[in-house]
């Protein structure tokens, strides 16, 4: 990225991700297969150029991370990486630090943590907005940070299943 040549991969996927838009330019929901399409169809969605040059925070992660997350997955281990594993610290999959949280199989509670990195040149504080699937409480700790310029924030992202039912996807949103 030449506007930002200091932003890591994972910091540049990051903006765009968090700045894409979820619907076409007329407002109107994805199509796929003559429906409304889901992120499991769009991802993120239709990333904005524009947008993603001031995303405000980033998600960013090294590539040591990404090699705890596959191990995590049990995905390095298939490519004879199980000595590298043990030298990487364990982690849940679902923490990998993304600006997306997936959850395999929830059936109760489960904690994720997120850092951000504040990439403006002015402190910055946001609330969180979350708008949780149907069938699930979305509690986000704490719910407003105050990041400085260059500055990390951490927080959690506690998720319970109430009437979701199992074994089927479900999607919601933190602004």
């Amino acid at each position: 990225n030449q506007k930002y040549p200091k932003w890591s991969p994972m910091a540049i996927k990051s903006a765009m991700m968090t700045t894409a838009r979820q619907t076409t330019d007329a407002g109107k929901p994805i199509q796929w297969a003559g429906g409304d399409a889901t992120p499991l169809n769009f991802g993120s969605g239709e990333v904005v150029p524009p947008r993603s040059y001031d995303p405000g925070l980033v998600y960013d992660s090294s590539a040591r991370d990404w090699l705890a997350y596959a191990c995590a997955i049990g995905q390095l281990q298939l490519v004879g990486g199980s000595a590298d594993c043990a030298k990487l610290p364990a982690i849940d999959p679902s923490d990998l630090n993304y600006p997306s949280i997936g959850i395999g199989k929830l059936v109760g509670v489960q904690t994720v943590t997120r850092t951000v990195t504040n990439v403006t040149k002015s402190a910055m504080q946001y609330r969180a907005q979350v708008e949780a699937p149907a069938g699930t409480a979305v509690k986000v700790v704490p719910d407003k940070i105050t990041v400085r310029p260059g500055g990390t924030a951490t927080f959690k992202v506690i998720i319970a299943r109430t009437t979701a039912p199992l074994n089927e996807y479900t999607f919601g949103s933190l602004t």
